[in-house]
C-alpha cells in the first residue's frame, strides 16, 4: 500500500517489503537428434515431397527461366506517362505540385533516414504503376540490378518522375516573367 502526504497518515505500514512470489519454471523443449527446436506439439515431415526433376519455370524455347529477370515489360495502355529509367519503361504519374511538398517536408533536412526512405517508398508506390513498382523493386533487391554507379535508385527514381512537373512550373514561371505587363 503506498501513503501519500496527502492522506493525514500519520502511521506507516510495517511491513512495506513485497509479497514474496514463487517463481514458475517455464517449460524447456531440448532439441530433437537433428538439433532442431521444434515444439513437440507441431508434427514433423520426416520425408519431404519428393521435386519434380525440374523445379524452375521454363520459357517458351524451354529453358529455365530465370527468377531474377522475370518476363515484364511496362503497360502499354496506361493512359499516364512513361519514363525511362536504367533500361526499364517505368509508368507513372506526373506528382501534384502538393505531393512533392509533402514529400520535402516528411523526407527533408531533420528527418532519419528510416523516416525518408518511408515516404519517398511510399511516394514512389503512389505514383508509379503497380507493375513499375514490382519492377523498380526487384531490380533494387538484385545485387546487379542497376549498374555500379547508381548509388540511390529510390531518389533518381523520385527526381525522374518528378522533373515533368519540376519542367511545367519552371516554364510557367518564365512564362510570367517574360508576359507583357499590364499597365495600372
Amino acid at each position: 500500500m503506498t501513503i501519500y502526504a496527502s492522506d493525514d497518515a500519520t502511521k506507516v505500514a510495517e511491513n512495506t517489503e513485497p509479497d514474496q512470489i514463487e517463481p514458475v519454471r517455464a517449460e524447456v523443449h531440448s532439441p530433437d537428434p537433428d538439433g532442431n527446436h521444434t515444439p513437440p506439439s507441431y508434427p514433423i515431415d520426416d520425408e519431404p515431397e519428393p521435386a519434380d526433376e525440374t523445379d524452375e519455370p521454363e520459357d517458351a524455347d524451354g529453358e529455365p527461366e530465370d527468377p531474377a529477370e522475370p518476363d515484364w515489360s511496362a503497360e502499354p495502355d496506361w493512359e499516364h506517362d512513361h519514363v525511362e529509367f536504367h533500361g526499364d519503361l517505368l509508368a507513372f504519374r506526373v506528382p501534384a505540385q502538393s505531393a512533392v511538398t509533402s514529400l520535402g517536408i516528411g523526407a527533408g533536412p531533420g528527418s532519419t533516414p528510416n523516416e525518408q526512405s518511408f515516404y519517398a517508398r511510399y511516394f514512389l508506390s503512389t505514383h508509379l504503376s503497380s507493375q513499375s513498382f514490382q519492377r523498380f523493386l526487384m531490380r533494387s533487391i538484385q545485387p546487379d540490378g542497376y549498374p555500379a554507379e547508381v548509388t540511390d535508385p529510390q531518389g533518381d527514381l523520385v527526381n525522374a518522375i518528378s522533373k515533368p512537373l519540376l519542367d511545367r512550373l519552371e516554364a510557367e514561371a518564365k512564362a510570367r516573367k517574360t508576359a507583357p505587363k499590364g499597365k495600372k
